[in-house]
């Protein structure tokens, strides 16, 4: 029989071992898609925008070079598991920091060069497939496939159902980090087409060659931003909620034929010029993907988005349907009061579930901590528009 003291260490191994083989984990196995099935040659030409497991199992085990695969959680989500080999990104690193209104894609203004840096270290080159997911039901990846794009790199796809459908099939997660490859900053390559700026909008709101789509969903349509902003939406916009896009799980889209029979119920044509604005820039990632995978190829995102359009009090808006819940009016439960601690402040503005506390020396600096990485805004309560809106980082 074992003394006590010799229990004590083979239990002790045992338990090391049990760590050890967890940091590699498997969740229950459901049958891989189609894509995945008889494994064999995955031809390097074919690079859909939407991808699902299978097909990334195969692309991995099939190609000389494995697709850079980016996870766009947040930092405690991609430490308790992530797909082995995947790099951490922080999706909020990809908006301008110093833009008048939230979300908008980053520039030169952060920094020179700011644009490909942020790539750089990410590990994106022109030569290596991309996969991204993330944990929001493929709203920030969208987003980044977005930009890949609009700097003309195009071997990049969203993985449809994030990491979620990759555990579904019972795929192996991990928690060991993988640093991003060492890569030269990528060449500026940008397509300004893909942006539409406020005024080439206001410019042409009366021409009928351009389709305005609203992809804001019931509850985003309603919200004023804690009465900040005046609610409705712009003039002849045609409503495709990004929501009715997915699948009953919220995050997988539906197929390309079901995405075609959305668009054009709604008066849409893929031969159309299309520009799409959300609450936000960065909310027009989903409806763009959705509308790439179904065939259409002339689309647009008006980048400043619906919070800064409706800030400005000359530019036209049409009323919203009068059955409109409206959310976060002034005094609503989207605002509270936090207790100070060490010299930082406290009042917090809540939104979409997140809170984040300020420094009282200097609101406009980043570096903030946030309660929560699902950020869509945060403001100071000195601040009258969200034009003012101040970006959160991990803490």
């Amino acid at each position: 029989m074992l003394s006590a003291s010799a229990f004590v260490i083979v239990t002790a191994l045992l338990a090391g071992i049990g760590l050890a083989i967890d940091r590699v984990r498997h969740e229950p196995v459901v049958p891989l898609p189609p894509s995945a099935q008889g494994l064999g040659p995955v031809d390097p030409s074919t690079q859909p925008l939407v991808v699902d497991p299978g097909w990334l199992v195969d692309r991995r085990a099939n190609t000389a070079d494995p697709p850079l695969i980016i996870d766009l959680s947040s930092r405690t989500q991609y430490e308790t598991g992530h797909i082995p080999g995947a790099i951490h990104g922080w999706w909020q690193d990809g908006m301008e920091l110093h833009a008048p209104v939230y979300g908008r894609l980053i520039s030169d203004r952060t920094g020179p060069m700011a644009r490909q840096r942020w790539l750089q270290s990410l590990g994106v080159t022109r030569d290596r497939t991309i996969v991204v997911y993330d944990s929001t039901g493929g709203r920030d990846a969208a987003r980044l496939v977005w930009i890949l794009g609009f700097m003309g790199i195009d071997d990049a796809s969203v993985l449809d159902g994030g990491l979620a459908a990759w555990k579904r099939f019972g795929l192996p997660v991990t928690s060991t980090e993988s640093a991003p490859p060492e890569v030269d900053v990528i060449s500026s390559d940008r397509d300004l087409t893909w942006l539409m700026a406020t005024d080439e909008l206001v410019d042409r709101l009366g021409d009928p060659s351009l389709s305005i789509v609203d992809v804001r969903s019931d509850d985003e349509l309603g919200d004023d931003l804690n009465g900040t902003i005046r609610t409705g939406r712009l003039p002849r916009a045609i409503a495709v909620p990004w929501t009715t896009l997915y699948r009953a799980d919220g995050v997988q889209l539906r197929s390309s034929a079901q995405l075609r029979e959305i668009f054009t119920a709604a008066g849409l044509a893929p031969e159309d010029e299309i520009v799409l604005y959300g609450q936000f820039g960065i909310d027009t990632g989903r409806v763009w993907l959705a509308l790439a995978a179904a065939g259409y190829e002339r689309v647009r995102i008006y980048d400043d988005g619906w919070a800064y359009w409706s800030s400005r009090e000359e530019l036209p808006i049409d009323p919203l349907p009068d059955d409109t819940v409206i959310y976060a009016s002034t005094g609503g439960p989207y605002r509270q009061e936090l207790p100070s601690e060490k010299g930082r402040v406290a009042r917090t503005w809540l939104h979409r579930a997140a809170v984040c506390e300020l420094p009282v020396s200097n609101p406009y600096r980043s570096g903030w901590s946030c309660a929560s990485h699902e950020l869509a805004g945060t403001r100071p309560a000195t601040t009258r528009l969200p034009t003012r809106t101040l970006r959160c980082r991990n803490a």
